[in-house]
């Protein structure tokens, strides 16, 4: 088959879809960000020591006393079930880079911080879905989308931590034009004689939206810290076109087909959260957070699509045309609020003088937003329990070479989808949607004395 031909096979295809998966929400609000982070289940608002800050609160960026530098690397498999039959969830790579560069303006300490995650062989991704099929949407591309974080924070009192951060999602937008003569084929006949030109246009488009947060330190081993994100929607927008003739044979046909669909391939719900953290002992850390997630505004990720077919058939003739497609929409998922607690503890086990090793684990309970019955859609989702785990490897001051510490962060963690019944209000039908999702990686940080 040529180029030509898998082109105009891809533009019916598009045309003949109308839906499409989204993302659950950006990278990190979906599984967080930083190995440390991540091992303590992401309760770090009064306790973000590294990067990650630029995320979960910005302003611990100002408890930053060094430069750091990190690089890492994430892997998450998810395996979810329908009626205990496994549903399409492809694992997900991304690598991650941070930084941190505290300074200060006049007697006012001032950090600077910086996020970034790249997902491995994806801008981003959209898949077809069906309307009358159950879908896991939150665990769809949740990792395919690129993330980046920046922040600022100052300490105008030892005891006030202030910082602004914004966070940008990006994701591809576009569109094709075809245009030229396509030739029925004729029996026994290897090639068609179709001459196509066509025109494929593509931007990557970014959308942004700002984190607030303050930390007080009401005492040596207390912190407290609130933290506002806003709601964001990464939009996906198609364009499709095709204009020419359709050659019969003995007639040739002027068509036009023109299709634009606009879908929501991520989401971000706005966030309120309430920290706290306590050290008991040196090295030694107990974190609590509660987070409120207007799950509320959730857009539905299927797609809002029109079509429109115009063929200029001669006077007389029997050709039946098929109707112009009406405009579908999306209509409301009914989302509920949710609030997530989450926990995470910390001990820094002191081996020499220069080597340390971390041991870090944390618990999260994530509420389903979804409706047990919906109206229109089949969008399956469980209560979620999260248990992660991580360690690693500190070398301090390790020579004249290099005046700092040098470390490895490890983590891994399980969430187990609580199995949940749910009924079609589209079948009447009854489901069973369950499953389990397995990540883990690693950073590897530079921090200079």
């Amino acid at each position: 088959m040529t180029s030509r031909r898998r082109l105009l096979l891809t533009a019916l295809m598009l045309s003949a879809g109308g839906a499409a998966r989204s993302a659950f929400a950006s990278p990190v609000d979906s599984f967080g960000v930083g190995a440390r982070s991540s091992a303590l289940a992401g309760a770090v608002a009064a306790d973000a020591k590294d990067f990650s800050a630029t995320y979960y609160n910005p302003a611990e960026l100002a408890r930053a006393r060094n430069l750091s530098l990190s690089l890492g690397y994430t892997h998450v498999a998810p395996t979810l079930r329908i009626d205990g039959q496994s549903q399409s969830a492809s694992d997900v790579n991304g690598f991650t880079a941070g930084l941190v560069a505290p300074g200060s303006i006049a007697t006012v300490p001032v950090s600077f911080g910086l996020a970034l995650r790249l997902p491995v062989g994806h801008l981003s991704k959209v898949e077809t879905v069906q309307r009358e099929q159950p879908e896991f949407v939150l665990y769809g591309n949740r990792l395919q989308l690129v993330h980046l974080g920046l922040g600022v924070a100052i300490r105008p009192w030892p005891w006030l931590n202030l910082g602004a951060g914004l966070a940008f999602m990006a994701t591809a937008h576009g569109g094709f034009e075809i245009q030229g003569t396509a030739v029925q084929p004729v029996s026994g006949q290897s090639e068609y004689d179709s001459q196509l030109q066509h025109e494929i246009n593509a931007d990557l488009k970014t959308v942004r939206y700002p984190t607030l947060g303050v930390t007080v330190l009401p005492a040596k081993d207390w912190a407290f810290a609130l933290v506002f994100r806003d709601q964001a929607a990464v939009r996906l927008d198609l364009s499709t076109r095709l204009s020419g003739d359709v050659d019969l044979g003995m007639l040739a046909l002027p068509t036009r087909y023109q299709l634009v669909s606009q879908t929501v391939n991520g989401f971000v719900p706005r966030q309120l959260v309430l920290g706290g953290s306590w050290s008991p002992a040196p090295g030694a850390s107990i974190d609590i957070d509660l987070s409120w997630q207007q799950w509320s505004g959730y857009i539905s990720p299927l797609s809002q699509s029109q079509s429109r077919l115009a063929v200029d058939s001669p006077p007389g003739s029997t050709l039946t045309i098929p109707p112009t497609r009406s405009a579908t929409s999306a209509g409301d998922p009914q989302f509920k609020d949710r609030v997530v607690p989450r926990v995470g503890a910390e001990y820094r086990a002191q081996l020499t003088s220069h080597w340390s090793l971390p041991l870090r684990a944390g618990y999260s309970f994530q509420p389903s937003p979804a409706p047990q019955q919906q109206r229109d859609t089949e969008f399956a989702d469980a209560d979620r329990h999260t248990v992660s785990l991580g360690s690693g490897l500190i070398w301090s001051d390790p020579g004249e070479v290099i005046w700092g510490d040098v470390g490895l962060d490890l983590f891994a963690f399980e969430t187990l989808l609580a199995p949940r019944r749910f009924e079609s209000a589209l079948t009447g039908d009854r489901y069973r949607a369950s499953g389990s999702v397995f990540g883990g990686g690693l950073d590897l940080y530079l921090q200079v004395h």
